[in-house]
């Protein structure tokens, strides 16, 4: 603990110099929350329509999925939130999951954690909607690894009522990033 303690103590003295700190101090220039915009590409099932909008286009009637990758660096300590951005062409019940996986070289890509399992999201046509990831159902991570989301549309299911595409544009992470 004392090791711990003067770790701390001189991270706190490289930052904002010697004399006297306090714990906010010390909370404004170690601890730090940052902000990844990560934008997604397609997944399985995925088709190509020849309408410009951005993101990944989630047909309708079909199971599909749009997919979005990080390399987890250095200064990471936790996930604060994650919340994902999708447009839909039609008004109804958007039916999805959210999955993720944080794996390194040689670890199974395969073995995915759902963070929010299958349910319905009200969507209205032409608006952004927010989708929040339930943040303590998030794998452990650390740095070095490649973190995978998916976000996955089962429009062949009856409780998808949308009756249009909807839109994967990207997600929104909050991380507490440790050090300068």
């Amino acid at each position: 603990m004392e090791q711990r303690v003067r770790w701390l103590e001189n991270r706190v003295r490289r930052f904002i110099g010697e004399g006297s700190y306090t714990g906010r101090d010390i909370a404004a220039h170690i601890i730090q929350q940052r902000t990844v915009w990560l934008p997604f590409i397609a997944g399985r099932g995925v088709t190509f329509p020849a309408e410009d909008w951005p993101g990944v286009y989630l047909a309708d009637a079909a199971f599909n999925n749009a997919q979005a990758s990080w390399l987890v660096p250095s200064d990471f300590n936790a996930v604060s939130s994650l919340t994902i951005y999708i447009h839909s062409k039609g008004t109804g019940n958007y039916r999805r999951k959210i999955a993720v996986n944080a794996s390194v070289a040689g670890e199974d890509t395969d073995a995915l954690t759902t963070v929010n399992d299958w349910a319905q999201v009200a969507v209205t046509a032409e608006k952004l909607t927010e989708l929040t990831a339930t943040v303590a159902n998030l794998p452990a991570m650390a740095s070095g690894d490649i973190f995978t989301l998916w976000v996955q549309r089962d429009g062949v299911d009856a409780n998808d009522t949308v009756g249009a595409a909807v839109y994967a544009i990207g997600a929104k992470l909050v991380y507490t990033a440790v050090g300068g």
